[in-house]
């Protein structure tokens, strides 16, 4: 794992714009490979169990981000090769030809939008087979990718209400046997307000 790691970094660190004469997609991808390198954070630094969990739910949501919008690009450099392709929500008021003769951020927007709708399992009217073939392996992807969020959201609030439960069985259990001993109201308050105060510190 450890030499496919170096591997990854080292075709990520090579310079493709001094060193290509011609522009080539797939050789100016090579610097993205330096993403990869946020699966290799160690998140076991001393935060406590919650914060860990929310990091990695920051981290699936930046991983969503990343990925929709590689999408759209992949999606667009496709589809320029032959221009036959117009998002659908572009289609309806426009032509290809006039799509491809758009300014840069209207094409952007408009693919970025259709990458979103594949992700969530909608239509993008595909055309040709290779446009057709990633279109499919999109909308896979992109389910295992909402999916694990969505995973993780259910463990972060599972992990919020266990701790909480938890503490509330604490005073529960407090109070109970400073009645069965017959504590004065004030000092019970005390011991309340004591507990509540150890319980934030170690939250923080």
């Amino acid at each position: 794992m450890t030499s496919l790691n170096f591997t990854f970094d080292l075709l990520a660190a090579i310079p493709v714009s001094l060193v290509l004469t011609e522009k080539n997609f797939a050789i100016e991808l090579l610097p993205m490979l330096k993403l990869l390198s946020l699966w290799k954070i160690n998140l076991n630094f001393g935060h406590s169990e919650i914060v860990k969990v929310l990091l990695k739910l920051l981290g699936l949501l930046l991983t969503l981000l990343l990925y929709v919008n590689f999408s759209s690009c992949l999606i667009y450099f496709i589809a320029s090769k032959d221009q036959n392709w117009v998002p659908p929500a572009y289609a309806e008021d426009h032509s290809a030809e006039e799509f491809y003769h758009s300014s840069k951020t209207t094409r952007y927007l408009h693919t970025l939008y259709s990458a979103i709708l594949v992700l969530t399992g909608n239509e993008m009217q595909p055309k040709g087979d290779l446009l057709t073939a990633l279109a499919c392996i999109m909308t896979v992807l992109g389910s295992l990718i909402i999916a694990n969020i969505f995973g993780t959201f259910a463990v972060v609030m599972a992990a919020l209400n266990r701790k909480s439960s938890k503490f509330q069985e604490k005073i529960d259990t407090a109070n109970s046997s400073m009645m069965n001993m017959k504590i004065p109201e004030s000092l019970q308050d005390e011991i309340r307000q004591f507990m509540v105060s150890t319980q934030n510190n170690l939250d923080n």
